[in-house]
């Protein structure tokens, strides 16, 4: 890194981006922590995160958009240190909860997408996530993650597809249920039907 041009500069630098880590980082790590599964991991991305950020505004380059810029990074970053630690992002839990008004449809959208989160690559998870619980259009998923829209329109296919097929299974299983529930042990011998 070269040294700064000027005193003041640097100052300003510095104030900047100790005012995007105020503002912004807690938002950057709750991001992480759906991709990377680590409380630990989720911070050392944030912090390098910011040290990137630093390191542009060093360069005599200007950010725009704060936010936008530590996103897209923070998500480059964290697919970077996946692919470098040779991990698959496996959830250790449940996939990101989704907000649904209604109690029924809620569950429903819950196994569907519970049953299929494995299925979907690191990327597609991103993608999941951003669409689904950050209800973000295509759009937006392009612009903050920095994904080629090509590739966000594949995966959104993808999850589509794979919750359509999902939850056709679903409800053949459920309505099975439904049947047989209502249709009950045969208590009644044949012969009784009309005895009550």
């Amino acid at each position: 890194m070269k040294p700064f041009r000027s005193r003041s500069l640097a100052e300003h630098i510095e104030k900047t981006v100790r005012e995007g880590y105020e503002r912004f980082a807690s938002y950057i790590y709750s991001h992480l922590i759906p991709i990377l599964k680590n409380d630990a991991d989720a911070w050392d991305i944030t912090q390098e995160t910011f040290i990137r950020y630093f390191k542009y505004l060093s360069k005599g380059k200007e950010v725009e958009y704060p936010l936008t810029f530590l996103y897209r990074t923070s998500t480059r970053l964290a697919i970077k240190y996946l692919g470098r630690a040779h991990r698959k992002i496996e959830p250790v839990g449940d996939p990101p909860e989704l907000l649904v008004e209604s109690e029924q449809l809620r569950l429903e959208a819950w196994s569907v997408i519970k049953a299929i989160w494995g299925q979907l690559d690191p990327k597609g998870k991103i993608v999941a996530k951003m669409l689904v619980v950050d209800e973000m259009t295509p759009s937006e998923i392009c612009q903050n993650s920095g994904f080629s829209q090509g590739s966000i329109n594949r995966r959104i296919k993808k999850f589509q597809a794979l919750a359509k097929k999902e939850a056709h299974i679903f409800h053949d299983l459920k309505n099975k249920a439904i049947r047989s529930a209502t249709s009950g042990p045969q208590l009644i011998r044949e012969g009784d039907e009309n005895h009550e």
